[in-house]
């Protein structure tokens, strides 16, 4: 069985995930719910999100120009974020220089101390350095991706009040549709698929893709 670097099967079943209206296809289940945790903490928290690419044939990873056959991206287990902006420093020798900002550094640093399993490819060692490029961390398993996801949140919860539509939402486009984001108010005694949680507010997804804000809710059932 033919595996990644971090030690997960490519070509896997594969999900399509948004985030501030960037789509990527990522390995389904719990990674693609960690990595759309990444892509809307990193265009909230960071800055503007860009491209958002994920998943790889093993003739794409080919074209990129990587010496890295058994990348995480042929997993579907690594995303590259604002690669335009960020360029991979193998492909760009000799005159590579680390391109990202302190401040955008500090901010990406605040994000990923929240998701341990994730890795940065900043990080890597010289000539292979991809300020771009996020990915699960070897070793990391499905069971502990499944337990920070707990701890982040995200998950299908019950509600007790009524919620409310938010507008910061039109940062966002409707999973299955990609057009303009429709907020919604859903009554007492439905659930909801939470994706992301901070202190102010706290992002659902209906099942049609519809962003809304809500609030007092307790862990539900699929």
């Amino acid at each position: 069985m033919a595996v990644s670097m971090n030690g997960w099967k490519v070509d896997p079943l594969i999900t399509r995930i948004t985030a501030a209206g960037k789509a990527a296809w990522v390995r389904r289940g719990d990674v693609a719910r960690l990595i759309r945790w990444l892509g809307i903490a990193y265009a909230l928290e960071v800055e503007p999100l860009l491209s958002f690419n994920g998943w790889r044939s093993a003739a794409l990873n080919a074209s990129t120009g990587t010496p890295v056959q058994n990348s995480n991206h042929r997993s579907a287990t690594a995303i590259d974020i604002n690669g335009g902006k960020y360029p991979y420093e193998y492909t760009h020798r000799p005159s590579w220089k680390d391109p990202v900002p302190a401040a955008i550094k500090a901010k990406i640093r605040k994000v990923l101390v929240r998701v341990p399993e994730i890795g940065w490819g900043a990080d890597f060692a010289s000539p292979y350095r991809d300020p771009m490029h996020y990915e699960i961390r070897n070793g990391v398993s499905a069971a502990k991706i499944k337990a920070r996801l707990d701890v982040l949140g995200v998950g299908w919860w019950h509600v007790h009040q009524a919620t409310t539509g938010n507008a910061k939402a039109c940062l966002y486009k409707t999973r299955e549709t990609g057009k303009a984001n429709i907020t919604r108010r859903r009554g007492i005694g439905r659930n909801l698929y939470i994706v992301y949680v901070t202190p102010d507010r706290v992002w659902a997804m209906t099942k049609k893709g519809d962003w809304i804000k809500t609030s007092k809710l307790t862990k539900g059932k699929k």
